[in-house]
This record gives C-alpha cells, structure tokens and sequence, in this order.
C-alpha cells in the first residue's frame, strides 16, 4: 500500500517535471538541459534566479508551473502525513484496544503459536465456546489469526513478560504448538514458572523429547507424526469406533452425546459414597466410563462398591442437559 502510494506519487513529480522542463524548451527554445534545470527549480519552488530572462509567455507557463508545483509538493506532503499518522495511530489504538481486551479475559487458554497445529486448537476451542487467545511472535501469523476473528498477540511466548501480559494466573489453561521444540520447551519453563497449576500441553516433534518437556513442567505432550499413526491403525482396525469416538469428541450434534472429564469437589454430595450410593446414571442419566484419582491414576476398572473422594476427575459421557445435572452434583452441597 505504501509502496503504490509512493510511485504514484513520484509519478506525478515526474509528469510535472517533464512538463516544465517541454514547455520551457518549446516556449523558450532553451537547451535541455537549461529546460530541465529550470523546471526543477521553479517545481520545488527554492527561489533560485532564472537561467534566462524570461519572455512573457514564458512568465504565464512559469506561474503555471509554480502553482502545479505547489499543489504536487501540498498533495504529496499530505498524503505521505496522513498514511504514516494514520496508520500509526491505527496502530496504537489498536494495541489499546487489544491490551484492554486481554486484560478482561479470565478462565482463558493461552494458545502460543500459530501454525497449522495452532489453527487447529482454535477452531476446536472456538467449537467449544472456550475463550481463547493467540500469540506468536512472527506477525503474518498474528494477522492471519486476527482475520480469523481471534484475539492475538504479537509477541515472543516464551518471555515471562509476554505471559504475564495474556493473563497467565487467570487462563484456565496453555497449549505450546510452536513447529519448533526449543520455543515450545521456553514456553512450558516460562509458563510452569508463573503458574505452577496451570494445565500445559505442548506439542512435540522430536520422538526422544517427551520426556524433557514432562520434567520441564508440561502436562501432556502431543507427538503429531505417533498419534497421527495411531489414529489411522485404529480407523483401519476398528472404523465404527473410531468413528463414534469422532462424533461424540468432535460433532456432538449429530448424536447429541458428549465425553467429558468432571472433577468432584470438596463437600460435594458424592464424596464418600459409593458408585451404588451416587447412583449417577439413575439421577442424571450419565454414563461413569472411568475415573482419575491424583496419585492413584486412572481407575478403569469401575464397580459397584467403587468409592467417589473429593479431586477425582470422573471421565464421563452423556448429554449436555444431562451433564449439567452431574455437575450440579458434584459442587459443594448448600
């Protein structure tokens, strides 16, 4: 834009230029090289005497040219002005806007990068309702999130400072999926540093750096090349599972049923009972598929006598209405 701004602009030098320095040659019948001179004196207006005394044909084109001058320098002038203020001001009142923007947010997740994996995760955060926002470092991929309709931040994810100004102790998570490792790993050190309960998933290209990420601070790390292998062995293997796991993980709307994970509180009405006790499935209609108790891990192998204790994350699948009921359940009784 500023660019084609630019040489329109010199065009319009060029054409007035030429024109004074033909009309002096023809007028005058001075050499070209005298033509050309005075036109640019008299175009830019810097006051030097004339090459030649001037006849008064030649005095009307001069006053001419003086006043196209005027006008080209009064037009150029203005138009570089009103490009480089605007845009500026655009600029800072936008960075306004997107800081006060983030400043609100709470209960966010923190997407860091913005590449193809990354587009990914918004649109399923988006999907999901989830308030999210981007930030990336290079500025093509923030524009290209903003013209996506997200929030994004141009700045480097793996500063602390960075963090701290996308509301890290108020984001309800963070997912890492730089293309590069090595940025990731400073965003999970970074992000793990600032919060130590923040859920952190990070995705990881390199088949021995799990690990390293695991200890860096990272909840779970995301292998696209393994799970990618994985998933298409499991859809050549068993393609009517795989394509219920689909719809109820990513189209819930076609069969109206949802898999999520629900934590048990302190003083809820189910701490301490029994699966038999909670009866969970009369009360709600939910199914219990499995639960994760922290230090324990997960308990596949559910029965009647299974007892529910306050921090489980009980894995489950039902309808939303249904779902909501359960978590109603599972707060603190009143």
């Amino acid at each position: 834009m500023l660019f084609r701004r630019l040489a329109h602009i010199a065009l319009i030098f060029f054409l007035t230029l030429t024109a004074g320095a033909v009309g002096f040659h023809v007028i005058e019948g001075w050499s070209l090289l005298d033509s050309i001179y005075m036109s640019v004196i008299t175009v830019t207006t810097v006051g030097f005497s004339e090459v030649h005394r001037l006849s008064p044909a030649g005095r009307v084109f001069t006053t001419v040219l003086i006043l196209l001058g005027v006008a080209t320098i009064t037009y150029s002038f203005g138009a570089i002005s009103n490009y480089v203020i605007a845009g500026e001001l655009r600029g800072f009142l936008g960075e306004r806007k997107m800081k006060r923007m983030i400043a609100s947010m709470k209960n966010h997740v923190i997407v860091c990068g913005y590449g193809r994996m990354g587009h990914e995760v918004c649109q399923e955060l988006r999907r999901e309702n989830r308030s999210f926002l981007v930030v990336d470092e290079k500025e093509a991929s923030v524009h290209l999130a903003q013209e996506h309709g997200y929030v994004a931040f141009n700045a480097d994810p793996g500063l602390d400072e960075t963090l701290m100004e996308c509301g890290i102790d108020r984001a309800t998570g963070l997912a890492a999926v730089s293309d590069d490792d090595a940025k990731n790993l400073m965003v999970v050190i970074s992000a793990r540093g600032l919060n130590r309960a923040l859920p952190i998933v990070a995705r990881v290209s390199q088949e021995d750096a799990p690990e390293k990420f695991i200890r860096a601070g990272a909840d779970h790390v995301f292998l696209p090349y393994r799970t990618g292998g994985r998933r298409m062995a499991q859809m050549m293997l068993r393609p009517e599972v795989v394509g219920f796991l689909e719809d109820v993980l990513h189209d819930e709307s076609s069969i109206g049923l949802m898999i999520e994970n629900l934590r048990i509180q302190d003083g809820s009405r189910l701490d301490g009972k029994s699966l038999a006790e909670a009866a969970v499935r009369e009360r709600t209609g939910v199914y219990v598929l499995g639960i994760k108790r922290p230090g324990v891990g997960t308990i596949p192998d559910l029965r009647p006598s299974t007892v529910l204790k306050a921090a489980d994350i009980l894995i489950v699948i039902g309808k939303k209405d249904q779902l909501d009921a359960l978590e109603t359940l599972l707060k603190p009784a009143r």
